[in-house]
């Protein structure tokens, strides 16, 4: 579930989180409030104009219990309201369960009390628990698996959540991800849905310097010899509390990388010497990063970004979700008996290659426009030369029931 409020103690030496207050709303409509021992549940409908309303009410109780303490909550934050995630989904919680919503209280305290959130709007919780709202409807449909961006399915990571949940979850806390795995297997995708025109992305390469990261002056347009500094994507997504993605990081020279030390740590800030305003630069909240590694591409990513990131989510290519995107299924067992293939010989040290799910989603366009030998051809025509290529000429053969017309990487000759 969404929760927004806050949490408070009347008496300034009480324990924060057992003898805390609480004011908060749900994505369910339900509204709390009192002491997390003698809480009142009231519950409306979860229209957008209801829970504007209870968000304003939240609003309320955090101005009152400002102006009743005439002091800050820990780390010295002035009573400000707070978007978590709790799990659950408290519209399936009845209001005389006083046990789970004590519970429910005690948690949103201590998360609180530790700053375990995002500090928001009445507008973004709204946006937030419209999304939530969504999902719930959606799940109770039945197994159909809801589309977020351009096709793209989300997956399930741990058998409870999906990844976009965890990315969004990451972002609540301010935690920084790497995603892992070969190419065209939805990394930047998953990203995009997760967090839609949020995100900011910087594309790596093997020359980037510290200004594509930061900023630099550049020239004006239509005034000569006047330059103007611009802010980069890392900067703007700090200051405006954004998630960014670094593609392909893999290319981003170690020297480079060391930027982003003070970034994804504790500190949370970067030094720009050359920026003509604020040079020291603290993340807001909401700030985030999510890097896209292709392992054994590039200069790879140093220990210290490692350490650095919450976790690392491997992205393979999801074949399962290949069939609900109407690829033909001579493709799909084209790609898992190469899978298979790979999986064997990675033990040994062999990196076989495999068609990622951007050749497959070619496959299926290919297929449409002209038909399944011409997309095969095309197919072929990605796998490097020698063994690879004539295995996977077989399987498309044989998958495919192409006969006597075996495919052939795509070379124009003259009629």
């Amino acid at each position: 579930m969404i929760v927004y409020g806050i949490s408070y103690t009347t008496d300034r030496f009480a324990h924060e989180v057992k003898e805390a207050h609480v004011a908060f709303a749900t994505d369910a409509g339900v509204y709390v409030s009192g002491h997390v021992d003698d809480l009142v549940i009231e519950r409306t409908e979860p229209t957008v104009e209801a829970l504007t309303a209870l968000g304003f009410r939240v609003q309320e109780a955090a101005e009152k219990a400002a102006a009743d303490a005439e002091r800050n909550v820990p780390g010295g934050v002035p009573y400000q309201p707070m978007i978590t995630s709790m799990p659950g989904d408290s519209d399936a919680i009845p209001d005389d369960n006083t046990q789970a919503w004590h519970a429910i209280a005690l948690r949103l305290a201590d998360r609180y009390a530790g700053m375990g959130g995002q500090y928001g709007s009445v507008e973004e919780f709204v946006e937030k628990a419209q999304w939530a709202r969504r999902e719930v409807e959606q799940s109770s449909e039945g197994p159909t698996t809801p589309t977020f961006v351009d096709g793209y399915i989300p997956r399930s990571v741990d058998g409870v959540h999906t990844d976009i949940e965890i990315l969004r979850q990451a972002r609540t806390y301010g935690m920084h991800v790497i995603q892992s795995g070969p190419p065209g297997t939805g990394k930047s995708t998953s990203a995009t849905a997760a967090h839609g025109d949020h995100l900011l992305t910087i594309a790596c390469y093997d020359g980037m310097t510290f200004q594509d990261l930061v900023g630099q002056y550049l020239p004006v347009p239509g005034e000569a010899g006047v330059f103007r500094y611009v802010d980069g994507a890392l900067v703007t997504a700090m200051l405006t509390g954004r998630p960014l993605l670094l593609d392909d990081f893999g290319w981003m020279p170690s020297g480079v990388q060391a930027t982003l030390l003070p970034v994804l740590d504790h500190r949370r800030t970067l030094t720009v010497l050359d920026r003509p305003d604020e040079q020291v630069i603290t993340a807001a909240e909401g700030f985030c990063v999510i890097i896209n590694l292709n392992p054994g591409i590039g200069f790879g990513v140093t220990s210290p970004i490692r350490d650095r990131s919450a976790f690392e989510l491997h992205v393979p290519v999801d074949l399962k979700a290949a069939s609900k995107l109407g690829i033909p299924a001579g493709f799909i067992e084209v790609a898992q008996h190469l899978h298979t293939l790979a999986d064997g010989e990675a033990a040994n040290g062999i990196r076989r290659w495999v068609p990622s799910m951007r050749s497959l989603i070619k496959a299926r366009d290919l297929t449409m426009v002209f038909d399944e030998h011409f997309a095969a051809c095309a197919m072929l025509g990605e796998c490097p030369d020698g063994e690879q290529r004539m295995k996977l000429q077989s399987l498309l053969t044989t998958e495919l029931g192409l006969g006597i017309d075996v495919p052939e990487p795509l070379q124009a000759r003259s009629l």
